[in-house]
């Protein structure tokens, strides 16, 4: 029996990419929810998200190292600093061991709370 239950669908490192990489803001606008999605490969890469502010600048950033999960969601924190409205972007890494390295690198924009 193969360790990769997924054996028929995994991909070569250097062509994994997000399925999926989302934002939600919860009921409490200072928490995002963050769903994420990749295909199964034989290493595990690290994953890399980090929120920037309209000027670019990071406000806050997770890395998880070693995912084996296909589908993953977590919850991150805007500071309470931040200013609510504006748009806000999402950007994650899938990043494997060298040789590959960088495997893909996307960008989501998002907003706080839902204009009226």
């Amino acid at each position: 029996m193969s360790p990769f239950p997924n054996e028929d669908r995994i991909v070569p490192e250097n062509q994994v990419r997000f399925i999926e990489l989302r934002a939600e803001p919860l009921d409490d606008p200072l928490k995002i929810r963050i769903y994420a999605k990749k295909p199964p490969s034989k290493e595990f890469p690290m994953i890399e998200l980090s929120i920037l502010d309209s000027t670019n600048h990071v406000i806050v950033e997770s890395t998880l190292i070693s995912v084996f999960q296909e589908d993953f969601v977590l919850t991150m924190h805007i500071p309470q600093n931040a200013v609510e409205n504006q748009p806000f972007t999402l950007h994650g890494k899938i990043i494997f061991e060298d040789p590959v390295g960088i495997s893909d690198d996307q960008k989501t924009t998002f907003r706080l709370t839902n204009e009226s």
